[in-house]
């Protein structure tokens, strides 16, 4: 579940007709938590190159059904990654 956004940054107008390319990257792990660096880059259908049109930093919270914090990865990842 998302719990916050940090700052998001609208550098750039996106218009319709544009190609538009989405790039996430996992920036922290917590126990239950991670955070997502976000960037969108955009590109003119009749022009070379892109720009970054968005880019934000997201965090999240894994939960249950009970919608209670639970580990973001399974006990028997962390055991085999020591």
């Amino acid at each position: 579940m998302t719990v916050s956004s940090d700052r998001i940054d609208f550098n750039h107008a996106i218009a319709a007709g544009s190609i538009v390319e989405l790039v996430a990257r996992v920036i922290k792990v917590g126990n239950t938590s991670l955070k997502v660096e976000v960037e969108v880059f955009v590109e003119s259908m009749y022009s070379d190159g892109r720009e970054r049109a968005i880019n934000g930093v997201f965090s999240f919270v894994a939960i249950d059904d009970e919608k209670k914090p639970v580990p973001v990865l399974p006990a028997f990842a962390l055991a085999s990654a020591t």
